[in-house]
C-alpha cells in the first residue's frame, strides 16, 4: 500500500495567506492604473479643469490693469469670465512655448485662449474710454474706476 502524503496545516495556512495577498496586490494595482487611465483619457479631452481665481473681486482705474501668473503643465485653454463690468473689459495672455511667443488680447466679458505647457501671464484690464471728461473746476481729467469680479479656469 502507498502512503498518502498530507501537507501539514501551517503550510497550508501559509499558502492561504500569500494567495490573498497576492489577491490584494492585484486588485490594488488594477485600481491605480484604471484611475491613471482614466485621468489620461480627460486630459486628452479637455476635461479636466482647476480654477485659478475664483470671484475676485477688482477695483480698477480706466486704463489699469491686474496681472497674474499661472504654470500649465497641459495643452487646453483658459477661459476668462469678469462679471459685474460697465466698460468692456480687455484680457490679454502671454506665454513662450518652445521659443513661439504667444500674445493675445481679446475684448469682453467671456474670453478664451489656448494655452500650451508653459508659464502663464494673464492680465484682465479696464479698457481705456473713448470720451474724454474734464472737471469745470480744476480743469483735470476725471478718471472713472471700475469694479468688476473676474474668474479664470484652466481646462487641460
Amino acid at each position: 500500500m502507498s502512503e498518502k502524503k498530507m501537507i501539514s496545516r501551517n503550510v497550508a495556512i501559509a499558502l492561504g495567506i500569500i494567495c490573498m495577498v497576492l489577491i490584494a496586490g492585484v486588485a490594488s494595482a488594477t485600481a491605480y492604473y484604471a484611475m491613471t487611465i482614466n485621468d489620461r483619457d480627460q486630459i486628452i479631452s479637455l476635461t479636466k479643469s482647476t480654477v485659478w481665481v475664483s470671484n475676485k473681486t477688482i477695483t480698477q482705474s480706466e486704463g489699469d490693469t491686474t496681472n497674474w501668473f499661472f504654470n500649465a503643465d497641459y495643452a487646453g485653454y483658459v477661459s476668462v469670465q469678469v462679471y459685474n463690468s460697465t466698460v468692456p473689459p480687455q484680457t490679454e495672455v502671454v506665454y513662450n512655448y518652445q521659443g513661439v511667443n504667444y500674445d493675445q488680447t481679446l475684448d469682453g466679458t467671456t474670453v478664451a485662449f489656448p494655452v500650451m505647457p508653459s508659464n502663464v501671464e494673464i492680465e484682465v484690464g479696464n479698457a481705456p474710454i473713448d470720451i474724454v471728461i474734464y472737471n469745470i473746476t480744476t480743469g483735470l481729467q476725471i478718471l472713472f474706476a471700475e469694479k468688476f469680479t473676474v474668474t479664470i479656469i484652466y481646462n487641460y
